[in-house]
């Protein structure tokens, strides 16, 4: 474990090095982001999903699936009942759900590990992407189906899910292709975060922890819960307490950006969330995982 966390952190600290001696531009990072958003990360899904239904045919891994979504529709709620900021509330809805627990799970549980993640990622960032825009940008129900709909890994989670229940095998070139593309996306995530970490450098109050503080107080509990009565296998759970501690994305400044928010408010929270996720909430979850 000790060697699958350093790879993390080297990686990371490659992308923060080189985001701070570089210094990207907005448009760089935001092309990167997209080819990782549109292409790599619908690939991993596909290739993992479809691996999973493919050997087991099991569908309880759709529970994580239904535990994202829950856990960005319930820390929402709990945001609006405490009258959280509208900044503060994206940023603990829209956690970092793909990137960091991707590259963590790919070390650690192999192709298992990615394909839970996969099925996690799916339900958090459609739920937080179709009630964002209605909630939080007054841009009604439209907007928010149309963000849902045009979110590129539900793609992949549904040819995945596809491919895999009908029991249709894929030519090797077409399996050789697909794992190509998935080896390169966790990563090429990881840098991204380290880059995105080394912009966002600046100064900040105690109060930015509060949304990341709400989602733990929502997020773990949760996933405790589901783990203790049975609903998840062993490494999905193990996932699924991983995903509960994840940081503020990095995608939410961009989204605040569109719904007219307070992006460099917004840049400030993302920044402490992923230091102290990084640095405490997830080496501790996977110290007491084992």
């Amino acid at each position: 474990m000790l060697q699958a966390l350093a790879q993390v952190y080297l990686l990371l600290g490659v992308g923060a090095a080189y985001g701070a001696l570089r210094k990207p531009g907005e448009s760089e990072v935001a092309f990167t982001e997209k080819l990782l958003l549109d292409i790599l990360l619908p690939a991993v899904m596909l290739s993992s999903i479809r691996a999973r239904l493919f050997k087991t045919g099991d569908l309880s891994a759709f529970t994580l699936t239904l535990l994202g979504a829950t856990t960005s529709l319930l820390v929402l709620s709990a945001a609006a009942a405490a009258k959280l900021s509208r900044e503060e509330t994206l940023t603990a809805m829209y956690a970092n759900t793909g990137y960091i627990p991707l590259g963590i799970a790919q070390m650690l549980w192999g192709e298992a590990g990615v394909s839970a993640v996969s099925f996690y990622v799916a339900g958090n960032n459609l739920a937080a992407n179709l009630l964002a825009p209605i909630v939080l940008g007054g841009r009604g129900l439209r907007e928010g189906v149309r963000r849902a709909a045009t979110f590129p890994p539900l793609y992949g989670l549904l040819a995945g899910a596809v491919l895999g229940l009908s029991g249709l095998p894929l030519p090797a070139w077409v399996e050789s292709f697909l794992g190509s593309l998935a080896s390169s996306a966790a990563p090429l995530a990881l840098i991204v975060v380290g880059v995105e970490f080394s912009r966002s450098w600046g100064g900040f109050a105690p109060r930015d922890l509060t949304p990341y503080a709400f989602r733990l107080i929502v997020a773990v509990p949760l996933a405790v819960s589901l783990t203790m009565l049975g609903m998840l296998g062993d490494l999905d759970a193990k996932v699924a307490l991983l995903e509960s501690v994840m940081p503020s994305a990095a995608s939410c400044v961009p989204v605040a950006r569109r719904l007219s928010l307070d992006a460099a408010k917004v840049s400030r929270v993302v920044f402490v969330s992923t230091v102290v996720s990084t640095t405490l909430s997830t080496p501790l979850v996977l110290v007491l995982l084992g």
